[in-house]
């Protein structure tokens, strides 16, 4: 029964409204939330092997949530860094319950 704490997971993410969530952005929801940063996309999407627009499309969704804020970087105003919120936090806290 090795799924069975994947699927509790899977139920509790359905209850708490976060079912349309796809893998990609939970990985790196968890990755800016959890790892100290500073976090790009360049480094996330080398860390994962994706391109770099398919990590900013998962950013942007996990933004839209409130999850995580995007800023300008202050050394190199091309790029942006991504930090957790308080709303990212808390569900951070959550989910680790869930476990």
């Amino acid at each position: 029964m090795a799924d069975l704490p994947v699927k509790e997971l899977a139920l509790r993410m359905i209850s708490a409204e976060v079912d349309d969530l796809t893998i990609r952005q939970l990985a790196i929801f968890l990755i800016v939330a959890t790892e100290e940063g500073p976090h790009r996309v360049r480094v996330l999407a080398n860390r994962l092997g994706l391109a770099k627009p398919v990590v900013s499309r998962a950013l942007d969704a996990v933004i839209e949530r409130g999850w995580l804020t995007k800023q300008v970087d202050r050394d190199d105003a091309r790029d942006r860094l991504f930090t957790v919120t308080r709303s990212g936090s808390n569900m951070l806290l959550a989910m680790r319950g869930w476990a």
